[in-house]
């Protein structure tokens, strides 16, 4: 190889930065924690010897349930009292009376 392909070769082109999206954490919070609390429970019941006592899981899915509420209704005054709706994860997300309604119902 000649010393010119060498030098050529060793210089990196300039790249630009990757251009990550602004994510409201506050609008996907009540899924955050569900699916979390959905991980942590399934983790927790598969690396125990023993079975939880009973009702146990029960508890610990409405103690979750009632966070994603809390979290929710947060979601429902930002939406009713500051503005109509808006747009999350780079307009993945459409966060309105409507959809707060419905992620509550589910």
């Amino acid at each position: 190889m000649s010393l010119a392909l060498l030098g050529a070769l060793g210089q990196v082109a300039p790249t630009t930065p990757l251009a990550r999206p602004p994510v409201a954490y506050s609008a996907i919070l009540p899924e955050l924690i569900l699916i979390g609390g959905a991980l942590a429970l399934l983790a927790l019941a598969s690396l125990t010897k023993r079975r939880a006592p009973r009702g146990m899981y029960a508890a610990y899915t409405v103690a979750v349930s009632v966070a994603a509420l809390v979290a929710s209704l947060s979601l429902w005054e930002k939406v009713n009292h500051h503005r109509p709706g808006y747009l999350a994860v780079a307009g993945a997300i459409s966060v309105d009376g409507f959809s707060v309604f419905f992620l509550v119902l589910v």
